[in-house]
């Protein structure tokens, strides 16, 4: 709807409490996206739930523990359903690093939740297009490999020094 002013030479007016159409139309549209919102971020905790319940967290630190280089790509299986907040996953991975995960997974998983997890995939896809929504994931898996590898890279380097 903005746009359309963009390409007309009126200007922009964006107080809008003054008229009562465009009251009831930003009510409306609140009313439409929160209730879009509630639905998909409903069903996104449902299916999260579901999925991170029965996984125990030693069995993510055996199977993401090692040197291996398929640790990092595969980050994203136990990043995309487990991650919770950027608040909440520090402690879970500082204690997953302590008990021997790579740290270039934990960065890996740390970012790759924090962009594609079910409940942050949800709600960008509740509001985009789909080919929005399938780059969102496609930049932030492609960020997460970055991130994993470059970390990883530091850290040994950091430990040659």
């Amino acid at each position: 709807m903005w746009i359309v002013y963009l390409l007309k030479s009126e200007p922009l007016v964006w107080s809008f409490w003054g008229e009562q159409s465009r009251v009831a139309n930003f009510w409306k549209e609140c009313w439409e996206t929160g209730w879009l919102l509630l639905k998909w971020m409903s069903f996104a905790f449902l299916l999260e739930s579901l999925i991170v319940a029965p996984i125990p967290a030693e069995k993510v630190t055996q199977w993401f523990g090692g040197d291996s280089g398929w640790t990092i790509p595969f980050s994203p299986t136990i990043g995309i359903p487990a991650y919770l907040n950027g608040y909440a996953v520090i402690p879970l991975v500082a204690g997953r690093i302590e008990k021997g995960m790579v740290p270039g997974t934990v960065m890996a998983f740390m970012v790759t939740g924090g962009v594609t997890s079910i409940p942050a995939a949800m709600g960008v896809h509740a509001l985009v297009r789909r080919d929005v929504f399938f780059s969102d994931l496609i930049f932030g898996l492609g960020a997460e490999f970055l991130a994993g590898y470059g970390f990883q890279l530091w850290v040994e380097f950091l430990m040659l020094i």
